[in-house]
């Protein structure tokens, strides 16, 4: 039966999904778990909690997918991202705030205190960083700053739609995500110069 799963294009794919076939389910796991993974690397904190994530938020994802999408799809991805990214607000914010911004902007040499969140910064040449140097940036952003910069900067959603979303106000999607950008600028660049 893997055989005849694993050839089969996401139609029908879901179609076995809806039918509850554990095999499906298990094929379909392995097909996005790559893109699934990348995902919850981004609204992680580090690799193993995104691992972890991922395996407490499949089941719920996929059967998320399986209510809100009415009809089979060609392309499942968009779908199994956005409800996929559903999960993971709701992880977050249920797991709450629990670090503070001192963990995440570091001063520029061992010999400098100067953690103010206002002061002047370069901004970050982002074609001269490394993928795992951003993610790395991205990471240690504190989960709120990390959710919202996630949602606008790299899902492309509105802070409209993140505010709807998140159950915030608008202002603070906009405050967060400015001290989001704050935080990871000066991340990348504590990152850089100690590499």
């Amino acid at each position: 039966m893997y055989l005849c799963l694993y050839g089969m294009n996401d139609v029908a794919l879901f179609d076995q999904l809806r039918k509850r076939n554990f095999s499906a389910s298990k094929v379909f796991f392995e097909r996005y778990y790559g893109r699934m993974l990348a995902v919850c690397r981004r609204y992680c904190a580090e690799d193993a909690e995104a691992l972890s994530t991922l395996f407490d938020l499949y089941d719920p994802t996929l059967e998320y997918l399986l209510q809100h999408t009415v009809e089979s799809k060609e392309n499942l991805w968009p779908h199994l991202e956005m409800a996929l990214i559903k999960k993971l607000i709701l992880h977050t914010k249920l797991k709450g705030a629990s670090f503070h911004v001192s963990n995440t902007v570091h001063p520029k040499s061992q010999n400098e205190f100067n953690f103010d969140l206002f002061a002047p910064s370069e901004r970050v040449d982002f074609s001269l960083t490394n993928r795992e140097s951003l993610l790395k940036s991205i990471q240690q952003l504190t989960p709120p700053h990390r959710l919202v910069y996630n949602l606008c900067c790299i899902d492309g959603f509105s802070n409209m739609e993140v505010a709807e979303l998140m159950e915030y106000s608008l202002d603070t999607v906009r405050v967060n995500l400015e001290k989001a950008k704050f935080a990871l600028f000066k991340n990348l660049e504590y990152i850089l110069t100690h590499q």
